[in-house]
């Protein structure tokens, strides 16, 4: 759907798994797990090294105020990915997260590389000695063996007051090799694992509800990889019923609420349901936020609330924790 809260629903969800890694680690970076870092940047340089020589080096950064830096020389003792020569030098970014590299020590080093063509590097792209670097060691030497990539996430309630229902639940992540299904620990955590590098769409089937919450984009870009997901529940149902232009109920159709942060319709996170036999729908389980209505006939494209085929003339629906809305038609018009 939007970018924005696909992006937003991500950067919720990573805050809260880097809340679970140790900061004294990372002098307080929120470094996240290898295997996201490899994601986004697979083919920059990363390696084992041990420090050869160290300078204060002024004026490498290609932005902001003029600084200086450390240029390190690294001697690569065992080269992961992007590192083709045998000797490398690396530049530290100007911030605080940046290392104080000392001669003769190793290092896990991942970089990226600039249009200049100088490697930079901090705390923060997960640089660190190799006595702390552990886990992520761990991973680089196993990519090799790796089979496809994992979707992780957690089910959780974002909204105050009462919680309805659980988070026991399926999650379902569909691709062109078709569904890989995975239950929800109590905890509301989930991961998906062995899945080839594309893009999924992603379902959470509740136990206890008929509504279902879906986006439609996660993507594993190269194998060994990984995507942080997550599904945050509410605490408002949301009702009503739909119709046709003769004011007859519809049974048995799709209806979703659209995420929306800008009154615009984007259709990449969602939640679904379908009408009973009266033509009534109900979502449960809504957070606070702002909201488009549609029903999906099978025969003609989306009606969005009230009543029309033109996304851009639906009313939003916005929604407060604790208020359940109710009596929302939807009239579909005919073909």
């Amino acid at each position: 759907m939007m970018a924005a809260v696909a992006q937003m629903n991500s950067t919720v969800l990573l805050a809260s798994v880097f809340l679970s890694i140790p900061l004294n680690t990372f002098a307080m970076c929120a470094v996240p797990p290898p295997c996201i870092r490899y994601a986004f940047h697979h083919g920059e340089p990363t390696f084992i090294g041990i420090v050869l020589s160290e300078q204060t080096v002024p004026d490498v950064i290609e932005f902001g105020p003029p600084r200086t830096v450390q240029g390190v020389t690294f001697r690569v003792e065992e080269p992961f990915d992007g590192t083709p020569g045998t000797t490398e030098v690396v530049y530290g970014e100007g911030i605080v997260y940046d290392l104080h590299f000392k001669v003769g020590d190793r290092y896990l080093v991942t970089g990226s590389r600039g249009k200049d063509g100088k490697i930079r590097t901090s705390r923060c792209t997960g640089t660190a000695p190799v006595s702390e670097a552990a886990e992520d060691i761990r991973f680089w030497r196993s990519l090799p063996t790796q089979v496809g990539g994992s979707i992780f996430g957690i089910v959780r309630f974002v909204s105050p007051g009462v919680q309805v229902g659980t988070v026991a639940g399926t999650i379902t992540e569909s691709g062109d090799d078709g569904d890989h299904k995975t239950r929800v620990k109590s905890s509301g955590s989930y991961e998906v694992t062995g899945l080839a590098p594309e893009d999924y769409r992603e379902t959470f089937t509740p136990d206890d509800a008929s509504t279902e919450f879906v986006a439609l984009k996660r993507t594993i870009p190269v194998n060994g990889s990984c995507a942080a997901s997550g599904v945050r529940l509410g605490n408002v149902s949301v009702s009503g019923n739909v119709i046709d232009d003769a004011g007859k109920p519809i049974p048995s159709m799709n209806v979703l609420l659209f995420y929306t942060l800008d009154g615009k319709f984007h259709p990449d996170d969602f939640l679904r349901t379908r009408t009973d036999a009266l033509g009534k729908f109900k979502f449960d389980r809504v957070e606070a936020a702002k909201f488009i209505l549609a029903a999906e006939p099978a025969n003609s494209g989306m009606t969005f609330f009230p009543g029309t085929r033109d996304a851009s003339r639906t009313e939003v629906i916005q929604v407060e924790d604790g208020k359940a809305l109710s009596a929302l038609t939807v009239r579909v018009p005919a073909p």
